[in-house]
């Protein structure tokens, strides 16, 4: 539980951390070179000032302002209190170095009181799915949700994979956090048979994406080149700028040469090569590029489908990506590319965690004015209502594994937590979005105070705390479980010893029955009286599915592959039409 007091070098590395027993361990020399060594310099780069907005502090002295859209104040003493949102500049009268100066809101948007459910994407099914769920399946239940009184969705990650058939199954490991996967978006081709959801089979990605494909490119291919349908699209993808192009280049490729970059050819070998204008100035590759891009906008137009129902929707933003996806190679520049990210040993993972996902380096991402981190941010907010930050300690602190080593030589690598929790809060407001914060396990004091100076709401577990949920505080986010844990009618029917204090604590709130669906709708009612702002039921819990969507520390199938045991159109959900105070 140490906080910000826990001494640090002047690489932001801690000199140690206490784990879950009090237990301290200091960080070894051996970790802390090779830690330095990946970071480099420790630089953050310009000066750079975040005020609230309203701030009228008074200025060393007078200097020149240049307001983010090129207005230029001359001889300014003091912050002016209207200043508008945004990054400026102050420049010293007296020719001083210059400073940024970022001008955020105080707090996030608010969430207001909201009552819904939290599902993943790929657990969905109907009549039209190709195999695993989409958001057509999620704009069914976002209208079927607001009908029935309902009025939020969160949902799991939906970053992109890496491209291929056979990978990851994981939201949570994706090749980028900046863009989405096609498969999102359903093919207007008619489903094959064969590819029809099974609702006792777990979910086979790899048997549908090479023709789930081939199907969108029939569908691209059939635009006609100068109509009104090419252009839309088109009009879009210059909006996204260049960022997009590279993304759309990259899976080119990656599809031609596999993602080992090392067997690429050499005009391709860093994102700057000559290759990456010249061979996609004309030809195939600029073609199936353009299809990439196209993919991407219909994912957009999927998205802007579910905001037309009227039900707000949450969507997730991973820790980190994959080191073979498209983040890692284009960011190379601000990522510490052998190191990894995890967690340390603790009683539930006595070997502690890796998770394989390659850190940023707050340096150089400082220098960067944070774009690489929020472009992930940014696309989270798109169309959506909410964003939930998985593990948001991270904000402030990271564990971070030494090339080689094990959970056992990491430590802990401190975040411009305060940069981050403003530039968040700026991003929220443009968006109108409000933000939660995954603030479950050791989470530091300071951290969950900084939460609440900038309204970002934390969350609370039944199954997690003997309070009752109509006690939680306003400024959470209420759920039974998460998927990382056993469903409700998992819990009561597993005699394991391990879920006894889970199963008394829905005891507690009212499952007494042998009827695991009469108990699970008396939990939620308890739920639906909760303090909280926000009421998220699962839709694994509605369903009174027995199977956690993920198994942790279990690398593919059936992690991140179950299927709900109803279609979407039989979810249950008539528990959202009662009435809560």
């Amino acid at each position: 539980m140490e906080d910000a007091s826990v001494p640090v070098d002047a690489w932001g590395i801690t000199d140690g951390y206490h784990d879950i027993d009090g237990v301290w361990h200091a960080t070894s020399p051996e970790t802390r070179l090779a830690l330095r060594d990946a970071l480099g310099d420790p630089d953050p780069g310009p000066l750079r000032w975040f005020v609230n907005a309203g701030a009228t502090e008074p200025l060393w002295g007078s200097a020149q302002l240049v307001l983010e859209d090129g207005t230029v104040l001359d001889h300014v003493g003091s912050l002016p209190p209207d200043l508008p949102l945004g990054w400026h500049e102050l420049h010293p009268d007296d020719g001083g170095p210059r400073t940024e100066l970022v001008v955020v809101p105080s707090q996030c948007p608010g969430a207001g009181r909201r009552r819904g459910l939290a599902v993943l994407a790929h657990e969905l099914w109907s009549a039209d799915s190709w195999e695993m769920g989409d958001l057509d399946d999620v704009a069914t239940l976002a209208a079927r949700l607001g009908h029935a009184g309902g009025d939020t969705i969160l949902l799991g990650p939906l970053h992109a994979r890496l491209p291929g058939a056979d990978v990851d199954p994981s939201p949570y490991s994706p090749s980028t956090r900046r863009w989405w996967d096609p498969l999102w978006a359903r093919p207007g081709e008619g489903r094959p048979d064969r590819f029809a959801p099974a609702p006792r089979r777990l979910v086979e990605r790899h048997r549908v994406y090479d023709e789930a494909m081939a199907a969108l490119g029939v569908e691209f291919d059939a635009i006609t080149p100068g109509s009104d349908s090419d252009q839309i699209w088109r009009d879009w993808v210059q909006r996204r700028g260049e960022e997009l192009v590279r993304y759309c280049r990259w899976l080119t490729v990656v599809e031609a040469f596999g993602s080992d970059t090392s067997i690429w050819p050499r005009d391709l070998a860093t994102p700057r090569s000559p290759g990456w204008h010249d061979r996609f100035s004309t030809g195939e590759w600029a073609r199936r590029s353009e299809f990439h891009a196209w993919c991407q906008w219909r994912v957009d137009a999927a998205l802007a489908r579910i905001a037309a129902t009227g039900t707000g929707l949450i969507t997730d933003l991973a820790v980190g990506f994959h080191p073979d996806g498209f983040d890692a190679w284009d960011l190379s520049d601000v990522t510490c590319g052998e190191v990894r990210l995890g967690a340390p040993p603790d009683p539930f993972a006595r070997e502690g965690q890796n998770w394989g996902l390659p850190p940023m380096d707050p340096w150089a991402v400082s220098r960067a004015r944070f774009e690489p981190w929020l472009g992930a941010v940014r696309t989270g907010l798109v169309h959506g209502t909410g964003l939930r930050i998985d593990h948001v300690i991270g904000l402030s602190r990271q564990f971070w594994i030494p090339p080689g080593g094990g959970p056992e030589h990491g430590a802990y690598v401190r975040q411009p937590r305060e940069a981050l929790m403003a530039l968040l809060t700026l991003e929220a407001h443009r968006a109108g979005a409000f933000v939660v914060g995954e603030d479950l396990g050791t989470v530091e004091p300071s951290m969950r105070t900084a939460m609440a100076q900038r309204s970002i709401l934390g969350i609370r577990v039944a199954i997690f705390t003997d309070d009752a949920p109509a006690t939680w505080p306003s400024d959470t986010l209420a759920t039974v479980t998460t998927h990382d844990l056993p469903t409700i009618a998992g819990i009561l029917s597993d005699p394991d010893p391990d879920v006894t204090e889970f199963r008394r604590r829905l005891l507690e709130l009212g499952a007494t029955t042998t009827d695991p669906v009469t108990s699970i709708a008396t939990v939620h009612r308890h739920m639906m009286e909760a303090g909280s702002d926000v009421v998220l039921l699962t839709a694994d819990d509605l369903c009174a599915s027995t199977h956690r969507p993920n198994q942790p520390g279990v690398v593919g199938p059936p992690s991140w592959c179950t299927r709900l045991p109803r279609p979407v159109e039989e979810i249950p959900l008539e528990i959202f039409g009662v009435t809560s105070e």
